[in-house]
């Protein structure tokens, strides 16, 4: 009985994958200007009324992110994510932090860099499980997100998990009877 409870858990929760999404904001159909809330969504990614679709040439990536009127900039996932990397631009000598957040409001993690001189272009990664929000915000410069790329775990629909779990009573119920 013991075996079996061990295996349907190993199914269960074996059948449960990660896979890697990137998240380039011109993808979500935004033009210049626009204020950015759930035009990405289906990839994992919502904004805040703060934020806004940008064009700019001085980001050496792909020339569009997300910025913020009002500081913070804030993006969500929608699911949580792992293994977090953002492509970055500061403009105009910004001083810029970014703080990652849990699905529990815990401060993960705090990220500061600056452009100080002039403009700059990187990239930062975080590895961890659970980040549920990114904020972004800086002095008087311009701070972008340009590229989003992470993991998220797929979660099986309800379905399935009632149909697992439903074959795995069933067996349970014909090896008591054997």
């Amino acid at each position: 009985m013991r075996k079996v409870l061990v295996l349907a858990t190993m199914i269960l929760f074996g059948s449960v994958g990660a896979f890697a999404a990137t998240v380039t904001f011109a993808d979500c159909g935004m033009s210049n200007g626009e204020t950015f809330t759930n035009q990405c969504a289906a990839q994992n990614v919502t904004g805040h009324p703060n934020d806004y679709f940008y064009f700019d040439t001085r980001d050496t990536f792909d020339a569009m992110g997300i910025s913020n009127t009002i500081v913070p900039g804030i993006l969500y996932f929608t699911l949580p994510v792992f293994n977090l990397s953002m492509d970055y631009v500061l403009i105009n000598d910004v001083i810029a932090t970014f703080r990652i957040y849990d699905s529990g409001n815990n401060l993960l993690e705090t990220f500061n860099d600056d452009a100080l001189g002039g403009n700059k272009n990187a990239t930062h990664n975080w590895a961890g499980a659970d980040i549920a929000r990114l904020e972004f915000f800086g002095n008087a410069g311009v701070i972008g997100v340009s590229t989003l790329r992470f993991d998220i775990q797929a979660v099986p629909e309800p379905a399935s998990l009632v149909l697992l779990l439903a074959g795995t009573v069933l067996g349970l119920a014909a090896r008591r009877r054997a």
